[in-house]
C-alpha cells in the first residue's frame, strides 16, 4: 500500500544515462539538450528569458513515468535537476525526460524548481493551488505570481502533529498542532508527511509559504498550506537536507 512513499530507488552519483534512454554515442547530444532545456525552465517558470545561462548538471535519477510525456505507462525515465546561473540569478531546475521510442527523440518536461520531493504527477495541482493561496492573502495587488524556488524544512517523519517540538537536531522538524483523531479519521501516515516552503515572485516581491503533505493509507495525500505572509525572509524555516527523491518514490 505505502511502497509509492518508500524508498525504491537510489539518486545516481554516475554521470552515464542508462540505455536505452541514451545510447553511448548520444551522450553529447543529450547534454546539450539537457543544458538548452535548463535554460528554458528558467523562462518557463519566470516569464523571462536568459541567453546565455550557463547550465551544470547537479544530478539525476531514474523515475518510472505514467501516463505523463505521451507514455501509457509504465515508462523508466529520469528526473534531472541542474544548476542554472545567468542573469544575475543563480536556480536549481528540474527536468523530466522520457524516451518511450527508443528511436525517437527525447521529451523533456518541467517540474517544479528547487529541491521539493513531491512527485512530478502533483506538482502542477499543488502549484496552482498555492498560487491562489499566495496571491489571495498578500497584500500586494498582483495576481500573477510566479514560482521561483522550493525546499524541504522538514524530512519525511520530521512533522510533529502537537506543539510539543522534537529535540534539537541537524534535521529539522515542523510542528503542526492537528488533532490525531482528525488525522486518524483521514488515514494520515503521520510518519511520512513532510513539510515544504515554495516560494514564489509576486510581481517582483517575493512571498513564501509553506506546505505539509500528508500522505494517507489510500495512497492520496493531504496538502495543508501555512501562510507565511507576515514572516520576514530572515525568519524563514531553514532548509532541511532533503532525502533524494528516489527514497520516497521513484514514480513520477
Amino acid at each position: 500500500m505505502l511502497q509509492a512513499f518508500l524508498a525504491l530507488a537510489v539518486l545516481f552519483q554516475s554521470t552515464e544515462r542508462p540505455e536505452p534512454l541514451v545510447h553511448p554515442d548520444e551522450r553529447a547530444t543529450y547534454t546539450q539538450a539537457l543544458q538548452q532545456f535548463g535554460a528554458r525552465a528558467v523562462e518557463h517558470f519566470t516569464g523571462v528569458a536568459c541567453p546565455g545561462a550557463a547550465v551544470a548538471e547537479v544530478g539525476h535519477w531514474p523515475i518510472t513515468l505514467r501516463d505523463v510525456l505521451g507514455t501509457s505507462g509504465p515508462v523508466e525515465g529520469l528526473r534531472e535537476r541542474v544548476q542554472v546561473d545567468g542573469c544575475g540569478q543563480t536556480s536549481v531546475q528540474n527536468l523530466i525526460v522520457a524516451r518511450p521510442d527508443p528511436d525517437a527523440s527525447w521529451q523533456f518536461t518541467f517540474a517544479v524548481p528547487g529541491e521539493s520531493i513531491l512527485q512530478f504527477i502533483q506538482q502542477d495541482h499543488v502549484q496552482e493551488r498555492l498560487k491562489s493561496e499566495v496571491e489571495a492573502y498578500s497584500h500586494q495587488d498582483c495576481s500573477d505570481a510566479r514560482l521561483i524556488d522550493t525546499y524541504v524544512m522538514a524530512n519525511p517523519g520530521r512533522v510533529v502533529f502537537s506543539s510539543i517540538p522534537l529535540p534539537l537536531s541537524d534535521d529539522p522538524s515542523f510542528n503542526l498542532n492537528l488533532p490525531l483523531q482528525v488525522l486518524a479519521d483521514n488515514g494520515v501516515v503521520r510518519a511520512l508527511s513532510w513539510a515544504e516552503v515554495w516560494m514564489f515572485d509576486l510581481c517582483g516581491y517575493k512571498r513564501a509559504i509553506g506546505v505539509v503533505f500528508m500522505p494517507t493509507l489510500d495512497r492520496h495525500f493531504i496538502v495543508f498550506p501555512v501562510p507565511m505572509d507576515d514572516v520576514s525572509p530572515d525568519d524563514w524555516p531553514k532548509r532541511a537536507t532533503p532525502r533524494p527523491a528516489g527514497e520516497l518514490s521513484n514514480a513520477a
